[in-house]
């Protein structure tokens, strides 16, 4: 049940911490010999609930159906939130209705966003942030992905994320611009004509 009240910060390693397990589901029957075969945590049905804000589409983890692409998705989701300021109580659920109505596709609701007349509180910083990062945008596109079979895998997603960051603090470039697709490339090309620095 990743949500931002399940994640405490810790200042000394700069990380995050995930607390409350109340709707841990084990996985892996094989593994837990006290229980025998059964799935410690699942409903009778064999599905986990979790907080509805912060669900992946499939909104019930199935232990048949990719059940662990599920906390990816919120954890793509709460980092799109903190990177375009959605992350409260009174836009959390409308960020999530939005990328909803553009099933889960980051490029369309992007679009969306800088179309509108009122766009969100550091837009602006957040793809100044995303263009500093090659390679962040389309993992975030990969982890919000809305079936779960298709969704990349937290292996994957921490192992992209720590190249990208990587990336940024070697001035490495393993990952180019196009690596965030063309849309993307465009926008950033579109911020960097029109980006002024403040006195």
């Amino acid at each position: 049940d990743i949500k931002p009240g399940n994640l405490l910060c810790d200042a000394t390693t700069q990380s995050l911490v995930l607390i409350d397990f109340g709707s841990a589901a084990d996985m892996d029957p094989v593994s837990n010999g006290i229980f025998g075969k059964k799935r410690v945590g699942l409903e009778d049905d064999g599905r986990a609930a979790v907080s509805p804000i912060y669900s992946a589409p499939e909104i019930y983890i199935k232990p048949t159906r990719a059940p662990y692409a599920f906390d990816v998705f919120s954890a793509g989701l709460i980092f799109s939130q903190l990177l375009f300021n959605y992350l409260d109580e009174r836009t959390d659920a409308g960020f999530v209705a939005q990328l909803k109505d553009f099933d889960y596709d980051l490029d369309a609701w992007l679009a969306f966003e800088l179309e509108s007349k009122v766009r969100p509180d550091g837009l602006e910083d957040a793809l100044v942030y995303l263009a500093e990062r090659p390679g962040l945008w389309r993992l975030l596109g990969a982890m919000l992905r809305a079936d779960p079979e298709k969704r990349v895998s937290s292996k994957v997603a921490k192992d992209q994320f720590e190249k990208i960051i990587s990336a940024v603090e070697t001035a490495d470039s393993f990952v180019t611009a196009e690596t965030d697709g063309a849309f993307f490339e465009s926008v950033v090309q579109a911020l960097e004509i029109c980006f002024v620095e403040d006195d």
